[in-house]
């Protein structure tokens, strides 16, 4: 069965309520492993490459302790969020498929009850970076990119297909002195609106992440 939260009532007097979540542990590590297939991408394809990718990740989320052992704080912080519209929980049976002959699992009978998605099914995801460079919101940018376009699955099962995402619409609010915000909204199947700010200025933290990377931008 799908993760579920304990919420607090939506009137008073009700008892709490079983809510589906997203948690934060969990897009945290699918950004994080995205994020570095990125990085390794756009770096030059040599061990002083992917060794600048690695200390990018590392200090974005944190080193990774099965390479680093001296244990260092992430400056990307998720948020468990709840996943709201979804009223089908249907329980599907399902068989284990052996991978050398390509059939079944004898007994490998099971179930289990996912979250199957509607067009008013809606989730927010809400990631906060301390002190960006440029370079790590490009980085972020091409997250959200992979996040919008249900490239980047979240969950398990993704396998047979679940756990992607269509964007509708962000907020990118950058603070550094003064206030600056962006709405990105979604136009049509594959358009893009942006309400406020350019896409250049975008575009930009992206130019900013290749060349920290030492990839040229052509």
């Amino acid at each position: 069965m799908h993760l579920h939260s304990r919420r607090p009532a939506s009137s008073p007097g009700d008892k709490r309520e079983h809510q589906p979540v997203l948690p934060g542990t969990s897009l945290t590590g699918a950004l994080r492993a995205r994020a570095f297939k990125i990085a390794r991408l756009l770096a030059p394809p040599t061990d002083a490459g992917e060794k600048t990718a690695r200390e990018l990740i590392d200090g974005m989320f944190g080193a990774d302790m099965e390479i680093n052992k001296k244990p260092t704080g992430s400056r990307v912080h998720v948020y468990e969020q709840v996943v709201s519209g979804v009223g089908n929980m249907l329980v599907q049976n399902r068989v284990s498929i052996d991978r050398f002959t390509g059939g079944t699992r004898d007994g490998a009978l099971f179930n289990e009850q996912p979250l199957l998605g509607g067009a008013q099914s809606l989730v927010m995801v809400n990631l906060q970076l301390e002190n960006p460079r440029a370079y790590e919101i490009g980085l972020l940018l091409l997250l959200l990119k992979d996040l919008w376009t249900g490239d980047l699955p979240l969950g398990g099962e993704i396998a047979v297909g679940r756990g992607r995402l269509r964007g509708k619409s962000c907020e990118l609010v950058y603070r550094n002195g003064q206030e600056r915000s962006r709405t990105l909204i979604a136009n049509g199947a594959n358009g893009l609106k942006v309400e406020r700010g350019e896409l250049e200025e975008l575009e930009q933290y992206v130019v900013d992440l290749c060349t920290y990377l030492g990839r040229s931008n052509s």
